[in-house]
């Protein structure tokens, strides 16, 4: 049976061949190749890679476009020596757009001067080579957290998504119910995924576990998942071992640079089982992962998990496998996540200064009512310049934080945020 080996190889490729072009003519989104933000010499590296991140984790969440591979971009920005600073042109992005086969190009600026930091965001149409939409957000404060944040704002302005409903393609959250009881769509958390693989002792550069997890979690609606690139350079680090370990500095870590509420860290590895009849080869792999809530390094879940694959050559087949292992562990992740929203919500205490009245603080307390995931506000004491509130939410402390930094009225500045409890400034 070896001796068929081409065949069988050769009517895999056929059929893969046809499978991909249904389904690129079921697929009639427009294409969107994203480009690495303008930024000036003040700007951070690690700010400027956030707002990569952020602008295209939101646009593939909406789920509305085909996003060009972040790497194809990359090898045609080297090949046809396109500077990746300072794209502002044109007709360059007008050519770009073409090579890439893109519809629409996503540029982006980020510029701090003189104490005022900002982020754009521009839509280029490539065949008219117009811009067709565009937003900018004021970044309030110079950390990785708060560019995130504007660039959300941003893309959510440019794309008219501030008023619009869940694209049909999103599964709907569940109606909200109300009372203090009421609890917080865990769907709106945001999580990274951080799963290093293995086979044997070769270390799997796009790994397919991790990747599986990430589709499980959002096709269940979980639209706030990191994107991998941002992954990408903690994946088989110290910290991200640390993390694995229980380490709460480095998960507390992990958490600043991502901005997440929980992380979903483990390890995979698979090994080769050898070839099976009909000339295809098996292998078998493990994958265990915990979710750690980040505010107080609480374990939710944790599972270990076997499967195997099968195809036509060894390094194949243990994609297979940790993609089936993947699954796994990414349906089950998925209902410990889910579940989370059963327990009864905590309470948050809130220290409020910068309080010139009573009648700023109660502005305050009924902007946070407003907020989702919210279940009761109530004003605990209030003396001079200082208020404390007492918050119900079965939000984490980080989310709830978001959230308050997101207020357009009063504005709130959140100096400190840990376990239960929240310092902010009105400003």
């Amino acid at each position: 049976m070896v001796k068929f080996r081409p065949c069988f190889k050769a009517f895999a490729l056929c059929l893969a061949a046809i499978f991909c072009s249904v389904l690129s003519a079921q697929d009639q989104r427009p294409s969107v190749a994203v480009l690495e933000p303008i930024a000036n010499t003040k700007v951070s590296q690690i700010n400027k890679m956030t707002a990569y991140g952020a602008l295209q984790q939101y646009i593939i969440n909406t789920r509305r476009y085909k996003v060009v591979d972040r790497s194809r971009i990359d090898q045609i920005m080297k090949e046809h020596a396109f500077a990746k600073n300072g794209l502002v042109d044109t007709s360059k992005v007008k050519e770009i757009g073409k090579l890439l086969a893109a519809d629409i190009v996503c540029v982006s600026e980020l510029r701090k001067e003189d104490g005022a930091f900002i982020a754009v965001c521009s839509l280029i149409d490539v065949e008219t080579g117009e811009v067709s939409a565009s937003a900018y957000e004021l970044i309030e404060a110079d950390t990785p957290a708060e560019v995130r944040s504007a660039i959300n704002r941003a893309v959510m302005t440019m794309l008219g998504l501030e008023d619009s409903k869940p694209s049909p393609a999103t599964p709907p959250a569940p109606a909200k119910p109300t009372g203090e009881s009421a609890l917080q769509d865990p769907r709106q958390s945001r999580i990274a995924v951080i799963i290093p693989e293995v086979h044997l002792t070769r270390p799997i550069p796009d790994p397919a576990g991790e990747t599986a997890i990430i589709r499980k979690l959002l096709e269940a609606g979980f639209t706030r998942v990191v994107d991998k690139t941002q992954v990408e350079k903690i994946r088989n680090s110290d910290i991200t071992k640390s993390a694995l370990a229980g380490d709460v500095k480095a998960i507390k870590g992990i958490a600043t640079q991502l901005g997440v509420d929980y992380i979903m860290v483990g390890e995979a590895f698979s090994e080769a089982v050898g070839f099976q009849p009909g000339g295809m080869f098996s292998c078998r792999a493990r994958l265990e992962a915990k979710i750690i809530r980040t505010d107080n390094a609480r374990i939710i879940a944790a599972n270990g998990v076997h499967a195997g694959g099968v195809d036509l050559t060894e390094n194949t087949s243990a994609k297979v496998a940790l993609n089936n292992a993947g699954e796994m562990m990414g349906d089950y992740m998925v209902k410990q996540l889910l579940s989370v929203g059963s327990a009864t919500a905590s309470g948050v205490n809130l220290t409020v200064t910068g309080v010139l009245s009573y009648a700023k603080v109660s502005e305050f307390e009924k902007a946070l009512r407003t907020l989702k995931g919210v279940d009761n506000v109530r004003i605990n004491e209030y003396s001079s310049t200082i208020a404390t509130i007492d918050i119900t939410t079965s939000l984490s402390v980080q989310s709830l934080a978001d959230q308050i930094r997101n207020l357009k009225k009063p504005i709130v500045e959140v100096t400190e945020a840990s376990g239960s409890a929240m310092k902010v400034k009105l400003r």
